[in-house]
């Protein structure tokens, strides 16, 4: 990726399988017939450019589909975006509204990256409120917390060799040739899928799920850091990605282009029934995750409902 003055970072144009400009598409088209918005569950994170699902829905729609999205983006990135995906005169735009980060991803964008600040509210109550939760920890060193970032040894360590790493690709030609060749000849290197060691966190912060059909990982403490809707920081990224959705959707009715939204809900929610069904006691961050979470569909979808917003559950 590379820094941005409106977005913070955008995906960096030909990298991979990225294209000219930055995003994970074979090719830009002068035009297409959707346009997905979204951040690295539309992008496809894990998973070869074509198993992303706006490649898949190309494929069994037979539309063509052009993918803008990039991890960390939020659905007010997506409002700056909106001009890109108007200029290919689609006739459909999708914008993915996930809500593992999403209400988080706004807020940063707008109070800590500064941007679309037209949208900040001007109720001095919430400002405060805000300013004193940010006092008392960042939302970005909380997730750290959470994700297991404490063990300072083994994060100085791998901070070390990453800034070797770092200047070794921006001042020796020698070493971006030896990466280039590696991603040529071996593009599947880094997805093999190798054991790993447990790292602290998921022994304090996770727990393992298995029944008859699949085996998972859930950290519902870490995703409740950015959906717990008594965080007044999670409240007004809330209130901003519902703003945004709003005013793509008038951008986009006023260029004649179709405008829905796709809900694409934590895999702590989609395994709810099985979880529920399997467990005694079910976690206590569990549980408040998952009726956070609800509440919080439940609010959006009325929102959207109200404004006669379509969207794809």
């Amino acid at each position: 990726m590379i820094k941005d003055r409106r977005l913070g970072v955008r995906p960096r144009p030909l990298y991979r399988d990225h294209d000219r400009n930055g995003f994970r598409n074979k090719l830009v088209p002068l035009k297409t017939d959707i346009v997905a918005i979204g951040d690295s569950q539309t992008y496809g994170t894990g998973v070869p450019r074509e198993r992303a699902w706006p490649q898949q829905l190309a494929e069994l729609s037979k539309l063509s589909t052009y993918n803008i999205s990039w991890g960390t983006y939020g659905v007010t990135h997506g409002l700056l975006l909106l001009d890109d995906a108007l200029a290919l005169t689609p006739m459909r735009i999708i914008q993915a509204f996930y809500s593992g980060n999403d209400l988080a991803d706004a807020y940063t964008l707008v109070y800590h990256q500064r941007s679309l600040q037209e949208l900040k509210t001007r109720n001095q109550t919430t400002l405060n409120a805000m300013h004193d939760a940010e006092r008392i920890e960042t939302l970005e060193k909380k997730a750290w917390r959470l994700w297991g970032a404490a063990d300072r040894r083994e994060s100085a360590r791998k901070g070390f060799l990453t800034s070797i790493k770092r200047f070794l690709s921006r001042h020796s030609r020698l070493y971006g040739l030896v990466r280039a060749i590696r991603n040529k000849v071996f593009p599947d290197l880094k997805n093999k899928e190798t054991p790993k060691r447990q790292e602290p966190f998921q022994r304090k912060y996770a727990f393992s799920f298995m029944n008859t059909r699949c085996r998972t990982e859930f950290t519902p403490e870490y995703r409740l850091c950015a959906l717990d809707l008594d965080d007044p920081r999670i409240k007004e990224g809330f209130r901003l990605s519902l703003e945004a959705l709003c005013r793509m959707h008038k951008k986009a009715k006023a260029a004649n282009t179709a405008f829905l939204v796709l809900c694409i809900p934590t895999k702590e929610l989609v395994f709810k029934e099985e979880v529920y069904r399997a467990l005694t006691p079910v976690p206590a961050s569990y549980r408040t995750l998952v009726d956070n979470e609800e509440r919080f569909w439940e609010q959006t979808k009325h929102a959207l409902e109200k404004e006669k917003i379509p969207y794809i559950d």
